[in-house]
């Protein structure tokens, strides 16, 4: 590639595609909700609320995996407390592995991990997330905390879960 050239990669796609979605029902009163996603696998998030007490949400993320995109399907449960809810939810994540876990070794009860470098090698597997997300009065901000449990099905059969958890800040629209 030349200097200054413009490479049209997976990311990109991932970003554009993510953009689009948050175009779509646009003048629905708050229906959607875009925003930074801070922990183990930081990146972009946005949630599109279907009404009752269904939703979906879609991330585009990194962590020691590479870059990864998760959409998920969420059911919002209310707490009694306005503008707070828990929500549970399924979904699934496909992407590339930057490393990989391959073997662990105990040497004088100590673990020790071995990696192998993988780039670019193709990541996918089921997710779940549990979280509980506050709606600031007056403000169309939301602010959430999630762990998401999910299976990493990658090169050579191996099969690692994950167990990442994040807080999010989102804007709703």
């Amino acid at each position: 590639m030349k200097m200054g050239e413009r490479n049209f990669n997976l990311k990109h796609g991932l970003i554009a595609i993510a953009l689009m979605l948050c175009t779509t029902n646009i003048y629905s009163q708050n229906s959607n909700a875009i925003g930074i996603r801070l922990g183990s696998d930081p990146g972009i998030t946005y949630k599109h609320y279907f009404g009752g007490n269904g939703g979906m949400e879609l991330m585009l993320h990194t962590g020691y995996r590479g870059l990864i995109f998760t959409g998920l399907y969420e059911w919002h449960l209310p707490f009694g407390v306005p503008g707070l809810q828990g929500y549970l939810g399924v979904g699934a994540h496909i992407g590339t592995l930057d490393r990989w876990v391959v073997a662990r070794r105990r040497n004088n009860g100590k673990v020790d991990y071995v990696y192998v470098e993988q780039g670019g090698r193709a990541s996918f597997g089921p997710d779940g997330i549990m979280g509980i997300e506050y709606r600031i009065p007056g403000a169309p901000v939301d602010i959430g905390f999630d762990v998401k449990p999910g299976l990493d099905f990658g090169p050579r059969d191996y099969v690692i879960g994950t167990f990442n958890s994040a807080f999010s800040v989102r804007y709703r629209f």
